[in-house]
């Protein structure tokens, strides 16, 4: 996302779980629907965790709720950080749809932005490819690991290449 950015670098953990390591991490591919549904089911509760954002410090809180029947999932996202001595922070949700062979949604931002998203899945990681031609762009890397925390990177589209917001 721009200036005032979006999601984070981090690794994040479910309150259960302390500390935080910085990792990065990219993937992309396709799972079946069976692979999915039990990602989202994975994925479901409330994480937080804490790294780098546009070289500051940062504090990221994501929850993932199923809704609608079950037929979507739901993220709500704040991340808060200061920069040149000033205090931000964004919040946004997600509603995303694991149908059989293709993930989408909509982001919504409390920047005023929507994007659209399309994702992938493959090994426990959901790569997000977000916006249009006619927004902002990026990428987002969701990776669960085998500890049972979640590695999260961001990405935007920057004259054509992506850069990290870190």
């Amino acid at each position: 996302m721009t200036a005032l950015g979006s999601i984070s670098l981090g690794m994040m953990s479910r309150p259960k779980y302390l500390g935080c390591l910085l990792v990065l991490f990219c993937c992309a591919g396709s799972y079946g629907y069976a692979q999915s549904a039990a990602f989202a089911d994975q994925i479901r509760g409330n994480w937080k965790g804490q790294g780098l954002l546009f070289s500051s410090p940062a504090q990221f809180e994501m929850s993932w709720t199923k809704v609608l029947g079950e037929r979507f999932v739901q993220m709500d996202f704040v991340n808060s950080f200061e920069r040149d001595g000033k205090q931000y922070e964004m919040q946004a949700q997600a509603m995303y749809q694991f149908k059989e062979g293709k993930i989408s949604g909509t982001w919504f931002d409390s920047r005023g932005q929507i994007l659209p998203l399309n994702a992938t899945l493959k090994n426990n990681t959901l790569t997000t490819l977000w916006g249009d031609e006619t927004t902002e762009r990026g990428k987002t890397v969701y990776q669960l690991t085998e500890s049972g925390q979640m590695i999260v990177e961001d990405f935007v589209l920057q004259k054509w290449i992506l850069c990290s917001f870190w």
